[in-house]
C-alpha cells in the first residue's frame, strides 16, 4: 500500500470512530509504530486530525463540519472575505451562459448575488444550491445525479459519468486550501475526482478563494494552479501572491472587502 493510500484510510478510520490507537493502525496496516507516528505528524501538519496521547482524535475544528446537521446554509451570512469573493464570481456570468456551482461555502454565497435580467444555465451537484436558485425564473437548474452525502451533495461514480456527457462555458468552485507550487487541495480522493472531472468538461476554470486559505497544502491535489484560468480572491492579499500567481498564468481578481 502506497503511504498517500494509507493516510486515506486513516482518515477515513479516524472520521468513522472519532478516534484512533497508534497501536491498532500499526496492527491493522502491518507496519511499524514509527511508521504511524510518521503518518500522524504528516496529516496534522494539514490539518485533518489531532495527534494525542497514543493516537489522534478529530480536530476540533472539523466536527461541526462532520456533522450530520451540518451544510453550507449554516454559513449564514458570511463574512466579508467570503462576501467580497462571492459578489465578484457572480459578477461574471453572462447570457447563455452555462456554469457549474459546487457546494462550498464562497459558492453558496454567491446565489444572493446572482444576475437577475439575463438568461443562463447552471450545473451543480448541490442539492442546496439548487434550492437557494430555485425561486430565480431567468435560471434552468441541473442537478447532478449520484448518491448524496450527508451535506447534499453528490460526487462520486454516477456523478462523474453525469458530468462526461456535458460542457460548460464557467465553472465555479474552491477548496479547502491553495499555495501556488502545491494548486488546489482538499481532503478525500472522491472530491479531488469529481472536480478534476469538472475542470474537463469546463471550458474556464473559475476558484473562489479567500485569502485565508492561502498557504495551506490539503492532502489531495486536484487542480494545478496553471489549470485555474481565473483566480478570485479579497483585497487581504499581498502583491507578491498576485504576482506570483500572475506567473503561471492566472488571472486574478480582487473583491472589494471593504464595500462588504
Amino acid at each position: 500500500m502506497f503511504t498517500e493510500e494509507r493516510h486515506q484510510k486513516i482518515i477515513e478510520l479516524l472520521y468513522k470512530n472519532k478516534k484512533i490507537i497508534t497501536n491498532d493502525l500499526a496492527e491493522h496496516f502491518g507496519v511499524s509504530l514509527d511508521t504511524i507516528r510518521r503518518d500522524l505528524t504528516a496529516l496534522e501538519k494539514v490539518g485533518l486530525l489531532q495527534k494525542t496521547y497514543g493516537g489522534a482524535v478529530v480536530p476540533t475544528q472539523m466536527r461541526l463540519f462532520m456533522s450530520k446537521e451540518y451544510t453550507v446554509r449554516d454559513v449564514g451570512e458570511g463574512t466579508p472575505d467570503y462576501n467580497a469573493v462571492s459578489k465578484a464570481a457572480s459578477g461574471l456570468i453572462c447570457d447563455g451562459d452555462t456554469i457549474f456551482m459546487g457546494g462550498g461555502s464562497t459558492i453558496y454565497l454567491m446565489c444572493k448575488y446572482m444576475p437577475k435580467d439575463i438568461n443562463f444555465t447552471v450545473v451543480t451537484n448541490s442539492i442546496i444550491i439548487a434550492d437557494e436558485l430555485r425561486p430565480n425564473d431567468n435560471i434552468d437548474i441541473y442537478v447532478v445525479g449520484g448518491r448524496m452525502n450527508r451535506r447534499g451533495s453528490m460526487k462520486e461514480t454516477i456523478a462523474i459519468h453525469f458530468l462526461q456527457d456535458i460542457r460548460m462555458d464557467k465553472a465555479f468552485f474552491t477548496g479547502a486550501s491553495f499555495t501556488p507550487e502545491f494548486g488546489l487541495g482538499c481532503s478525500r480522493f472522491e472530491t479531488a475526482h469529481f472536480q478534476q472531472a469538472v475542470v474537463k468538461s469546463s471550458n474556464k476554470v473559475i476558484t473562489l478563494l479567500p485569502q485565508k486559505k492561502f498557504g495551506r497544502e490539503s492532502f489531495v491535489k486536484f487542480i494545478e494552479t496553471s489549470e485555474i484560468d481565473v483566480l478570485i480572491t479579497d483585497d487581504t492579499v499581498d502583491q507578491p501572491m498576485v504576482s506570483k500567481l500572475e506567473d503561471y498564468g492566472v488571472e486574478i481578481i480582487i473583491g472589494d472587502v471593504g464595500s462588504q
